[in-house]
């Protein structure tokens, strides 16, 4: 029992540890009432739609925090490192995703 409960505690075996995964790639199309994206892989050898949800870490290529799911246009490049939903059977779950926004979506510097 005490070997047990000890390798759970650190996250060895169960649900407690689960296997993160790397896509680097490009955004196909974002639903953010939804809180999925759709990302193309570089090498076109697929397309994944992943669930960005409240606990997913959203950054810019700046590494600026709390890029808004309705700023990402299709186009943007995206390296998402995520988590599959097994239990849940849904979409694979974001943990964090970096994105560089599209040109037409960048900031643009303020009217003078």
């Amino acid at each position: 029992m005490g070997l047990a409960l000890g390798l759970a505690l650190l996250g060895f075996g169960g649900a407690a540890s689960a296997e993160q995964k790397k896509l680097i790639g490009t955004i196909r199309s974002v639903d953010a009432a939804a809180g999925t994206i759709a990302v193309a892989e570089s090498n076109g050898m697929r397309a994944m739609t992943f669930h960005v949800g409240d606990d997913s870490r959203v950054t810019d290529r700046n590494g600026r925090k709390g890029v808004a799911l309705a700023a990402i246009t299709p186009g943007s490049a995206v390296s998402v490192t995520y988590e599959d939903a097994k239990e849940s059977g849904g979409d694979p779950v974001v943990r964090h995703m970096q994105v560089t926004l599209a040109p037409d979506t960048a900031a643009s510097p303020p009217a003078e």
